[in-house]
């Protein structure tokens, strides 16, 4: 009697032996007992192929950023692995699996992309799950994790317990590896030192060190908005070099600086391609950015949507989803638009002649010999922060756009053991130093500060004041008409210009409003736009409207005996008040100016309001405090 005889449709395995297909059974294969020749598999190779693929496909997603994609973890070499199907490596893992099943013909790439087509349309048309597909960071609630890019598919996990390295598999976060990924080095916990070592070895002046290490940490933090990270300054000033190590610190593309960079696009399609293929992008020596482009910036940072047409046949969008960070450098990169103003950071380095000099082949050896513990400390330090970032953000009040940036910030700092509220105050202080210096990068803008000194206020038509402006800068010798030369050549524009530096003149204490004119009276003409510029009201300079403190207790009734009890109730209460941020007062509650009551007037403008008891009046003592918590 002859042996039976066993076969595995989906390996392609052959035996008399049943309990040979024990795996293929536990993998749900279809295995058959052949009983002739006419019932060995009949598949086509393609049939073959595909469900084997099916076979090894672990988990099916269509990522939710773009869901044009599809991605399956696959089993190479014994590792799971995150497949975009659609790609160039997913099409040599079929091609890697079809030779293994010693088929006689060799494939081109029309046959995997077929079967790859199908496998897609099945997810596509399913119940496949929709899930986040990230690049290199992962930032889930209370965790972190961080891809290696590693070939055995590890990952950093930080939580507010422990910082560990931990086996990729199905139920992990999935990253995607575009070919331009290189592997990090396994962090090391050695070095205390070593955020220190790679501020000096970025020449990063004194007043900007703890700025910068809280940002460079903060890069790691993928759900929130960063503020981008600028070098400028002139050639040879370590300006690439400062912003490749960044990267190469966060999400590197290569392993010398020179694989690290990019140049900017000049078209927005462009910048959508790059955005999203990368957790991190660096620009080299970016020299113009125009309005469109630094809009685009803006989303890149704070996230956003970008639409565009898939094929050219059909009408159907292809919508991908991104939030990136972003450093770039340039001799003088024309970043002056306010809405990018307030989303970064301009880091001056030290003057090279000021520190000795080294090779660029000693620098190479320090930053690769710094970079593992330089990581250590980093993911240790997010470790710190991720435990006290509840207690930090009850307490921080936000007073910029990049209001996460500011709590996540602080809880960074404090965790590398600064004191408190030291990284929220400097990085307003930068803010406000860079804001006012994009002044001298709008013409517009210094005329009108040096027209404002002369005068409380300036109401003339748009025609009127551009006629003013243009005279002034003439006589000025600025060249207007070069086209290197951002002014406005027409009044039309000057009504454009004023609401882009509208922050920048509110910064300097300028309230800006433009009107239509209506009025038949025949000041202006009518329907003519009037631009109405004056000096914004601050209490600070009410001191003609403060009361002596005497006066106060005397209004209070000090000696009548039927005010005796208001006396010693105003005791037991805060009736008075200072504003902190004007240095002025006291005041009594109930304090008016002809502006009107005076604590609603510092409440309205979000000052910071200390109230006192009449105890605490007598006793105080002026302090001073810049910020707001």
């Amino acid at each position: 009697m002859a042996k039976k005889k066993y076969h595995c449709y989906s390996c392609d395995k052959e035996s008399t032996k049943w309990k040979d297909f024990k795996d293929c059974i536990s993998k749900n294969h279809e295995v058959l007992e052949i009983l002739n020749d006419e019932t060995k598999d009949s598949r086509s190779e393609s049939k073959k192929l595909y469900d084997l693929a099916n076979t090894l496909i672990e988990k099916l997603v269509i990522d939710d950023s773009n869901q044009t994609r599809v991605y399956a973890v696959v089993i190479i070499n014994d590792r799971p692995q995150c497949l975009d199907l659609a790609s160039s490596k997913a099409i040599h893992w079929l091609s890697y699996e079809l030779r293994k099943l010693d088929l006689e013909q060799i494939r081109g790439d029309d046959f995997f992309k077929n079967i790859l087509h199908a496998i897609i349309s099945d997810a596509q048309m399913g119940n496949a799950f929709k899930e986040k597909i990230y690049h290199r960071i992962c930032q889930k609630s209370d965790e972190i994790y961080y891809d290696l890019g590693t070939n055995d598919g590890c990952l950093v996990r930080i939580s507010k317990n422990n910082v560990k390295i931990i086996p990729f598999d199905k139920n992990c976060p999935l990253f995607t590896r575009p070919p331009s990924l290189q592997p990090q080095v396994i962090p090391q916990f050695n070095d205390k030192k070593a955020l220190e070592k790679i501020t000096d070895l970025l020449l990063i002046l004194d007043k900007d060190r703890i700025l910068f290490q809280v940002h460079l940490i903060s890069f790691f933090l993928e759900n929130i908005p960063i503020p981008i990270a600028v070098a400028d300054g002139e050639s040879g000033s370590i300006k690439t070099t400062f912003t490749t190590c960044i990267k190469r610190v966060v999400d590197p593309n290569g392993p010398s600086r020179n694989y690290n960079y990019v140049s900017f696009p000049a078209k927005s399609d462009d910048l959508d391609a790059i955005c999203s293929n990368r957790y991190m992008m660096c620009f080299d020596n970016v020299s113009n950015i125009d309005q469109s482009m630094s809009d685009k910036l803006c989303i890149c940072i704070t996230g956003g949507s970008s639409a565009s047409r898939q094929f050219y046949t059909n009408n159907e969008e292809n919508i991908i989803n991104y939030r990136n960070k972003i450093v770039l450098n340039g001799i003088i990169p024309k970043l002056d638009y306010p809405d990018l103003q307030t989303r970064l950071i301009n880091y001056q380095r030290k003057d090279l002649d000021s520190v000795p000099r080294i090779t660029e082949k000693e620098f190479e050896e320090t930053f690769r010999q710094i970079l593992p513990d330089v990581l250590g400390l980093i993911f240790k330090t997010l470790q710190k922060a991720i435990k006290i970032y509840p207690k930090i953000a009850k307490r921080i009040k936000p007073v910029t756009r990049m209001a996460d940036f500011e709590i996540w910030g602080e809880a960074i700092s404090q965790s590398l053991g600064n004191t408190k509220n030291i990284f929220h105050k400097e990085y307003i202080k930068k803010l406000e130093e860079d804001f006012l210096g994009a002044k001298d990068q709008h013409i517009v803008a210094q005329i009108i500060d040096e027209m404002m000194q002369k005068t409380d206020e300036i109401q003339e038509t748009v025609n009127t004041l551009h006629h003013t402006i243009k005279a002034i800068a003439v006589e000025k010798e600025i060249p207007i008409e070069n086209r290197f030369v951002h002014f406005p050549k027409l009044p039309n524009q000057l009504s454009k210009e004023l609401k882009v530096i509208s922050p920048i003149l509110s910064k300097l204490g300028y309230k800006v409003t433009m009107n239509q004119y209506t009025s038949r009276d025949g000041k202006y003409p009518r329907n003519s736009m009037i631009v109405s510029i004056s000096k914004r009201k601050i209490q600070k300079n009410l001191e003609i409207f403060e009361p002596k403190i005497t006066k106060i207790l005397k209004f209070h009734g000090k000696d009548d005996k039927d005010d005796k009890n208001k006396t010693k109730k105003l005791e037991r209460t805060k009736e008075y008040f200072k504003c902190l941020t004007c240095d002025a007062g006291p005041f009594h509650v109930s304090e008016k100016s002809p502006s009107g009551n005076i604590l609603n007037f510092h409440k309205n403008a979000k000052h910071e309001i200390k109230f006192l008891t009449q105890k605490e009046l007598k006793e105080s003592e002026s302090k001073k405090n810049l910020f707001k918590f």
